[in-house]
């Protein structure tokens, strides 16, 4: 059963749309897959909520701002190089952190697990 939906976009610029469409094309797609892709990419990224710092989080002193977890590593390799030492530190001891969560999650299926 074909659950295709027909949706009408706004496309504000005609080159963009027409060089989207011939690289689509070259490479044997459709564009409307192209699109679907590109929305799913979106919605792994922001769909948790696209959380905004406000200005007063940056008179916190716990404050950190960092990339999202699940953005491309690249993106994430120009924040550690900014990172002095203590803040490389901090970082790795909440990935840490989280990877033991991760590894509570997968042993005992939930991460509220008391280890004594």
């Amino acid at each position: 059963m074909d659950l295709t939906e027909i949706k009408t976009i706004s496309v504000t610029s005609t080159d963009l749309w027409e060089k989207a469409q011939k690289v689509a094309q070259r490479e044997g797609r459709k564009l409307s897959n192209v699109i679907c892709e590109c929305l799913e990419e979106y919605i792994k990224i922001h769909g948790d909520g696209n959380p905004q710092y406000k200005i007063t989080q940056f008179h916190d002193e716990m404050f950190k701002a960092t990339p999202a977890v699940y953005r491309k590593l690249d993106i994430w390799s120009s924040h550690i190089d900014g990172l002095d030492e203590n803040n490389q530190k901090e970082l790795e001891s909440q990935i840490y952190g989280i990877k033991t969560l991760i590894d509570k999650k997968r042993k005992y299926g939930t991460t509220r697990v008391i280890i004594s």
